[in-house]
């Protein structure tokens, strides 16, 4: 490789910055390869003197690789540090870029972590930053992510709002690139507030002015248009154009997105055959591509159809390679698979497995997007206490809770599916929740006290 000779070069010369930055661009060239031992055997030498050795910019520039490397590993914590650091020796030298681009990724990571009021503050601090250096450029790309955050979040209004901003500044300075990414986001905020018909019109908008080589984005558009449609015949259609543009581009990863999110909607619809079957294609396909996210999204997603139809002991032996650090940074899929295995264990009457499995979700932040988890994992819990100690004043309490935040979370028919068992009989004081509602908060430090009691 040309960077060793390179920084051998450098070292016999005693040119110690360029010593570095031979290094610099050795991990970058070892991370595409894959070879992570050299990449972090690099970054450890690099530790050792530097610090003491280098200027701030060039600091700034390994630590960010360094993040960029812990990242992609899905080591979330040590690649946070790394970014923050990277931050701070930019800011010292003025690299207004770098800074914005280095906030950027610790608050993507905190959102798949979804910490997402985290995620927003750092955006917020960096958008405020990149106003006062009067970069319209930053701030604007500063802002599609903010909106990025508020979408995830489930903060649909607030979304709208940033996103709108975000287009027109984009459009303003002839942003193409992140303009369509944009304008992508803003018509998902406007579908997922409920407007669909607005949304429709955005991406109609968008997609009559992509270029042909944009493959990606108008596979996304498809994609979007599949899921706000609630036409069967619709969704199939957009489901086969988003899947063949991704094909015919080789984008595997894509296409195996898609035909999870067919799989997904195939169960919803009731037909949990055909959803097995897409979804064990897709794991044989992506270990040819080495897709471990889709994989296990995939295992976890056929673990819990396995356990609708009864087949709760295949179930848990799919899952039994994987646990919370396989997902990583990856925080929705950790969480998914922790209630499915619980689910999976109630099943087969390991109760005190799934209890333990279920406790880390019960646990989360109770944030709007968090609630439809947190009330599955109450739900899951009731049953345990059920299975333990017949319908006491806890298993009413918890089932109480899930039903609450079901309700609040917008997934009624579930709540009243599941509210059916809190009506009272001769035999039992237990009463289904009464309007006006507690909120999910207010309930749950009611159970918190209860339980310290």
């Amino acid at each position: 490789m040309m960077f060793e000779k390179s920084r051998e070069l450098a070292e016999t010369l005693l040119l110690s910055r360029e010593k570095y930055m031979s290094m610099y661009w050795m991990t970058r060239c070892y991370r595409s390869l894959s070879d992570w031992d050299k990449v972090f055997e690099i970054f450890a030498e690099f530790e050792t003197h530097g610090p003491a050795e280098l200027e701030s910019e060039d600091l700034a520039h390994m630590l960010q690789a360094k993040g960029y490397a812990l990242k992609e590993r899905r080591q979330a914590l040590d690649a946070i540090e790394a970014f923050q650091l990277a931050e701070t020796y930019a800011r010292e030298c003025g690299m207004h870029f770098m800074v914005c681009d280095d906030a950027i990724q610790r608050a993507h990571i905190h959102a798949l972590l979804r910490e997402y009021n985290v995620a927003r503050d750092i955006l917020l601090a960096t958008l405020e930053y990149a106003r006062e250096d009067a970069s319209v450029p930053l701030a604007a790309r500063v802002q599609m992510n903010l909106g990025r955050v508020y979408l995830q979040s489930g903060d649909f209004p607030a979304a709208i709002v940033t996103l709108e901003d975000a287009v027109s500044t984009l459009e303003s300075i002839e942003d193409d690139q992140l303009n369509k990414e944009a304008r992508l986001l803003r018509a998902t905020a406007y579908g997922r507030n409920g407007d669909v018909a607005r949304a429709e019109v955005l991406l109609a908008e968008l997609d009559i002015s992509l270029d042909p080589w944009d493959i990606e984005v108008r596979a996304s558009i498809a994609l979007a248009r599949a899921i706000m449609s609630e036409d069967p015949s619709e969704v199939t259609v957009l489901h086969k154009k988003a899947r063949a543009l991704a094909a015919n581009d080789g984008r595997h990863h894509f296409v195996h997105v898609v035909d999870i999110n067919v799989a997904v909607m195939m169960a919803e619809s009731g037909d949990l055959e055909s959803a097995e079957r897409l979804l064990r294609s897709v794991m044989e396909s992506a270990e040819k591509f080495d897709d471990q996210d889709v994989i296990n999204e995939a295992r976890v997603r056929l673990a819990s159809i396995l356990v609708e139809v009864g087949r709760p002991d295949e179930a848990l032996s799919m899952m039994s390679t994987l646990s919370i650090a396989s997902f990583g940074d990856d925080a929705l899929g950790w969480q998914r698979f922790a209630l499915v295995q619980a689910s999976a264990l109630l099943c087969v009457g390991d109760v005190d497995e799934a209890e333990q499995s279920v406790t880390v979700i019960m646990n989360l932040d109770r944030s709007v997007s968090n609630l439809p988890m947190i009330a599955e994992a109450y739900w899951i819990s009731s049953q345990v206490e059920e299975k333990r100690n017949g319908r006491t004043l806890r298993w009413e309490r918890e089932l109480s809770a899930s039903v609450v935040m079901q309700l609040h979370a917008g997934n009624a028919e579930l709540a009243t599916e599941r509210s059916r068992d809190l009506v009272p009989t001769a035999a039992s004081g237990v009463t289904i929740p009464r309007t006006p509602l507690a909120t999910p908060d207010a309930l749950l430090d009611d159970i918190t006290s209860e339980n310290a009691e």
